[in-house]
């Protein structure tokens, strides 16, 4: 659930971008240097030792739940095959959202915006697929909706294959 609330937000994320990119780089600086004079002197007083002084140290080592399940066998395991597959699943999906606007740039020549909304539209499908498949797969079952959307998949990739324009390769000096 609180991925899905995630992607909410991130498809407006990239449409901000992109506008700012696009139109208004200078108050995109402007925005941090505002950002910067307001948050430095705000967290300034916040130091290492103002936090150890108000958290008692010898409370969090008695009940530590976190340390439980980072360093006790079998948790841990669990823990850590979990991170290590979230970080990689996170880590394609931001690099194919990144794509995504390179392809349309480069490949397809599109324009600056053009180009950064399809990015948006990347996010706005990953968010609507998790919502809407989230209560459909409860309905139809999940071995039918797994089977549905490697379907879909596989006719969308042959599909998007089969219309890309990409211009061919440059000829070798050997041919």
């Amino acid at each position: 659930m609180v991925h899905i609330l995630l992607h909410i937000g991130e498809p407006h994320h990239h449409q901000i971008c992109t506008t700012l990119i696009s139109f208004l780089i200078i108050k995109q600086i402007g925005c941090a240097l505002i950002e910067f004079a307001t948050s430095f002197p705000a967290f300034y007083a916040c130091t290492a030792a103002v936090h150890h002084a108000a958290n008692d140290a010898s409370a969090a080592k008695t009940n530590n739940r976190l340390s439980e399940a980072l360093a006790t066998m079998p948790a841990a395991r669990v823990t850590w095959l979990c991170a290590l597959f979230l970080c990689c699943y996170v880590g394609i999906e931001v690099a194919i959202g990144g794509w995504v606007v390179t392809f349309m740039l480069r490949v397809r020549h599109g324009a600056n915006f053009a180009s950064g909304m399809t990015e948006t539209g990347f996010w706005l499908g990953i968010t609507v697929g998790r919502v809407v498949l989230g209560f459909v797969t409860g309905r139809i079952g999940e071995r039918l909706a797994i089977s549905v959307s490697y379907t879909l998949g596989l006719e969308d990739s042959i599909h998007a294959m089969m219309i890309t324009k990409t211009p061919k390769p440059p000829r070798s000096i050997l041919d």
